[in-house]
C-alpha cells in the first residue's frame, strides 16, 4: 500500500491515457492509506465494468470523478464499498442508463451525511441488494429517479441505515419483480413513511420485507419525478 501510495501521489495519474480502458475493475482495491483521489483527467468513455474500483479505500476523504463517462458501464457492484471516510461524494455526472448491477455500491459509507442520485438511471438495474447498507449518517434519501421495475434483488438495501428518516420515491417505484428482499429496512428505525395523503407510517422492528416498500402503507415517501 505505502508504495502504491507514494506513485499516485504523484504525476504519474495526470498522464494516464484511459481512453481504451474496458475494465477498471479494482483498480484502487483496499489502499486503504489513500486519502486523496483526483481522476479528473481520466478517460472512461470505453469502460464496461468498474465494480470495486474504489472498495476499502478506508481513508479516502477525496475522491474527484467530475468527468467520468460512465455511459458504457454494466457493472458497478461495490464500486464505493466501505469508503468510510468520505464525508461527501459527487456521482453527478455518472450516466447509469446501461448499468444492471449497482449490489453493494455505497455500503458501509458511513460518514455520508447527503447523497445526490437526482441523475440515476436505474432502468435496466436487476441487482441492488445492500447497496446503502451501513450508509449510518444519511437522514434523506432521494430515489425519486429511480425505476426499480426489474430489480429482482433488494436483500438488505438499507439494512442499518439507523439515522434514515425519508425515502422519496416516485411512480417508478416498483417492486413487482423482486424475489430476494431479505432484510430490506432491518435496523431502520427512525425511518417514516408518508403517504400521498399525509398518513404515517412509523418504523415497526417486526416488519423490515418488502412488503413495507410502497408509499401508501410502507416506509416509503411519494415525492413526483417531474
Amino acid at each position: 500500500d505505502k508504495t502504491y501510495e507514494v506513485s499516485i501521489k504523484g504525476s504519474e495519474l495526470k498522464t494516464f491515457d484511459t481512453s481504451n480502458v474496458k475494465y477498471l475493475t479494482r483498480m484502487f482495491y483496499e489502499c486503504n492509506s489513500l486519502t486523496t483521489l483526483n481522476l479528473s483527467n481520466f478517460n472512461t468513455s470505453n469502460v464496461t465494468e468498474m465494480y470495486s474500483m474504489f472498495q476499502r479505500c478506508t481513508s479516502l476523504t477525496f475522491l474527484d470523478l467530475s468527468n467520468f463517462d460512465t455511459t458504457k458501464v454494466l457493472k458497478m457492484d461495490f464500486l464505493f464499498d466501505n469508503c468510510g471516510s468520505l464525508t461527501e461524494l459527487d456521482v453527478s455526472s455518472f450516466n447509469t442508463s446501461n448499468v444492471t448491477s449497482m449490489v453493494g455500491m455505497f455500503s458501509g459509507c458511513n460518514l455520508l451525511v447527503t447523497l445526490n442520485l437526482s441523475n440515476f438511471d436505474t432502468s435496466n438495474v436487476i441487482g441492488m441488494s445492500s447497496m446503502f447498507a451501513y450508509c449510518y449518517s444519511l437522514t434523506t434519501l432521494d430515489l425519486s429517479s429511480f425505476n426499480t421495475s426489474k430489480v429482482t434483488n433488494i436483500k438488505n438495501l438499507f439494512v442499518n441505515c439507523r439515522d434514515l428518516k425519508t425515502i422519496y420515491v416516485s411512480s417508478l417505484w416498483s417492486t413487482a419483480s423482486v424475489i430476494n428482499n431479505d432484510s430490506m429496512f432491518y435496523n431502520c428505525f427512525s425511518l417514516i413513511g408518508t403517504s400521498p395523503e399525509g398518513t404515517k407510517t412509523a418504523y415497526d422492528s417486526t416488519k423490515f420485507d418488502v412488503s413495507m416498500a410502497n408509499y401508501t402503507t410502507g416506509y416509503l415517501t411519494y415525492k413526483s419525478n417531474n
